[in-house]
């Protein structure tokens, strides 16, 4: 269990307070969220939780050990129970899936290449990324590099999994498959997890509290998730923020010759200004010089580069 004491942090020398006498406790064998709106400083108490900051007051107690009285080899022998997944996924773009999850056991395991190789597959083949192993992190979706992040951060057996934001940027149906594999890894293993969420139904997780810890601007709470993936459905489809209705027409007409004036405007700036032979041009020969190179455009690009030059000597 971790355990945290009227914690405590500023920044700016100080002047800015950011966390106030926050208090929880994050349970064993669940998932733990942490709920705030953006900018509340979930990141920030996560950052706090696995040592990456250090607070000005409180404790941070695991299992009873408190790290913010850790010297840094101590830090350093914590840190191999923890997994951390970044919001961003931080996965390294030079290297393949299974390069991301070999990494952490390359640093601070004793396993020969060929049991890390091994354990690698494993965690890959436990996120269902099998296939992907050689595929780089531009050749995947977004819910794929989340599940490479996850694969990465269960790769040295961790005791506590930190999770910040693991729903961002991802699609209602993927946050489920997300929530879902968090939670089965977590009771698998009996995992202690930690995930941040602006949210208290973070996608489908139900909202039947098992205990809750709030404090000033953010709240840790344990929820027990649903039974069945068609009640996740119901949920996020129930808890779905209604689409807008655009006006089509006037919206693609607007937005086409935004376009088209903003692609004219930036030719004829290149040609007039970053061109050194532009001096012995004027703007009309310079406009012309923009409609042939986008000669596809010939006739609407004339139109709204003569329009450019025209505002733009005008502007000066």
């Amino acid at each position: 269990m971790i355990e945290v004491k009227h914690l405590d942090k500023f920044f700016d020398n100080g002047t800015r307070q950011v966390l106030h006498d926050i208090s929880a406790k994050f349970y064993d064998g669940k998932v733990n969220l942490i709920i705030g709106q953006s900018g509340s400083g979930k990141t920030v108490l996560v950052k706090n939780l696995v040592g990456l900051f250090k607070p000005e007051h409180g404790e941070i107690l695991y299992d009873g050990r408190d790290i913010t009285k850790m010297n840094r080899n101590e830090l350093k022998g914590i840190r191999k129970e923890i997994g951390m997944l970044f919001q961003g996924s931080a996965l390294f773009d030079s290297e393949t899936v299974m390069g991301n999850v070999i990494f952490p056991l390359m640093m601070f395991s004793d396993m020969t290449p060929e049991e890390q190789r091994e354990r690698a597959q494993f965690c890959i083949d436990r996120v269902n990324l099998s296939g992907s192993e050689n595929k780089y992190p531009a050749e995947l979706s977004g819910g794929m590099q989340k599940r490479a992040a996850i694969a990465r951060a269960i790769a040295l057996n961790p005791k506590y999994l930190f999770c910040d934001e693991p729903n961002s940027g991802l699609d209602p149906k993927t946050s489920i498959v997300i929530d879902q594999l968090l939670w089965d890894i977590t009771h698998e293993f009996g995992i202690t997890t930690s995930s941040s969420s602006t949210k208290a139904t973070s996608a489908g997780w139900a909202p039947k509290m098992k205990s809750t810890t709030k404090t000033t601007k953010t709240s840790t709470t344990s929820f027990t998730p649903p039974t069945s993936s068609a009640t996740c459905a119901n949920t996020a489809a129930n808890t779905a923020t209604p689409k807008p209705k655009w006006n089509t027409n006037a919206l693609n007409k607007s937005g086409y010759t935004h376009t088209l004036r903003t692609v004219a405007y930036i030719f004829w700036h290149l040609l007039t200004r970053a061109n050194p032979l532009s001096k012995r041009r004027n703007p009309a020969e310079n406009a012309h010089g923009a409609m042939c190179f986008l000669g596809k455009y010939e006739t609407r690009i004339a139109a709204h580069a003569n329009a450019g030059c025209a505002s733009s000597n005008e502007g000066r």
